[in-house]
């Protein structure tokens, strides 16, 4: 085959890789990673976990879209990482005592599903000493199952493929259990209202935290080692997406006065139900929390009246039965009547991106 002149542009940028966007809710972008941007993150991640050589991870996502941080992370001090078998409740569980694994790193539903696990026992996990979720929001029902289950607590790690991992939630004295995590050393944060103006203070925090007052949700901007070179296609150079160093997330979170950050949901998936803003990832907390529901997700539905509603699509647990009905009416108990989804549709899986993270745009609406 035939092969055209090398891209100038990828060249200038001293190009690693182009990493493709998950496309949840929009179009997928292609994302310039550089030689040196990958090593920055590796160096700011690794003063937070502390891998090493002596760490065995057992891996459960798809290494193609998590290789340029995580797997060469873990590569490059010489941990062992374990990624065989299949990724099914007992099986995991097995996995990872066979392996004598000390760090965790999968997915919200793979922990829901270990924490159901029926030949599992407390000490399985044993020489476990961090479980990190990601790739989704972590409930805080998975969580307090798993805890409950093993004796480890769920870490959350804030993962963005423009940025790196600027955001963990470790154990520790700082650890706040239900939120996203702290600032890692080397990042900056700020939470902007819809005009742009700071929602906490009028500069920047580090990531020794400090007092934000209240808790206000808006927008998450970050800025910090081993950002993005370009996007690829149109490309856009950083200093073009970019303002002064600050990349839009598009994360909506809330951040507590000890510096904490909770994830609230995505800018474009915000409901507009009669002029008022509800969050996806409120109702869906609700519904997981249900005995009967391994995964939900709520998406915006045309409303006559009210412009958008509520409308839930729902996975049950193996086994488990419930009604349309009874799912309303289990969120009526915890939520006010604005955000109760008015349409609730029971479904043998949720359609996902590449990547596996559930692609809201396939959801279909009545």
């Amino acid at each position: 085959l035939e092969q055209g002149p090398p891209d100038r542009r990828l060249l200038d940028v001293d190009a690693s890789n182009i990493r493709f966007t998950s496309g949840t809710t929009a179009n997928f972008k292609g994302v310039v990673l550089s030689h040196g941007g990958i090593g920055e993150r590796i160096a700011a991640a690794n003063r937070a976990l502390r891998i090493s050589e002596r760490d065995t991870v057992f891996f459960g996502l798809q290494m193609a879209h998590h290789f340029a941080v995580s797997v060469m992370l873990h590569l490059s001090v010489g941990a062992t990482i374990v990624t065989g078998g299949v990724f099914l409740a007992d099986s995991m569980v097995r996995q990872i005592r066979r392996h004598r694994a000390t760090i965790i790193y999968t997915t919200p539903v793979s922990y829901r599903m270990m924490a159901d696990a029926p030949n599992a026992d407390r000490s399985a996990l044993a020489d476990v000493r961090l479980a990190i979720s990601t790739a989704m929001a972590l409930p805080a029902s998975v969580a307090g199952a798993f805890e409950e289950r093993f004796g480890r607590p769920l870490s959350q790690a804030l993962g963005i493929i423009e940025v790196g991992m600027p955001i963990m939630n470790l154990p520790g004295p700082d650890f706040a259990p239900g939120a996203l995590g702290r600032l890692i050393e080397g990042f900056e944060a700020q939470v902007i209202d819809e005009n742009g103006r700071p929602l906490s203070h009028d500069a920047p925090v580090g990531a020794a935290g400090g007092s934000v007052g209240p808790d206000p949700v808006g927008q998450l901007l970050l800025k910090g080692p081993g950002m993005l070179a370009a996007y690829y296609a149109p490309w856009r150079s950083r200093d073009k997406l970019l303002h002064d160093g600050w990349f839009a997330s598009g994360d909506l979170v809330r951040r507590d006065r000890d510096g904490n950050f909770f994830i609230v949901g995505r800018a474009k998936d915000v409901i507009n139900v009669g002029g008022t803003k509800v969050f996806p990832y409120e109702i869906e907390e609700v519904l997981v929390a249900c005995e009967a529901v391994a995964e939900a997700v709520v998406i915006a539905a045309p409303d006559d009246v009210l412009g958008e509603v509520p409308m839930a699509s729902v996975v049950l647990r193996p086994g488990a039965s419930a009604t349309s009905q009874a799912l309303i009416e289990h969120c009526r108990r915890s939520l006010s009547p604005f955000k109760l989804p008015r349409h609730v549709q029971i479904v043998a899986q949720l359609p996902r991106t590449h990547s596996g993270k559930i692609a809201r745009t396939r959801l279909a609406t009545p």
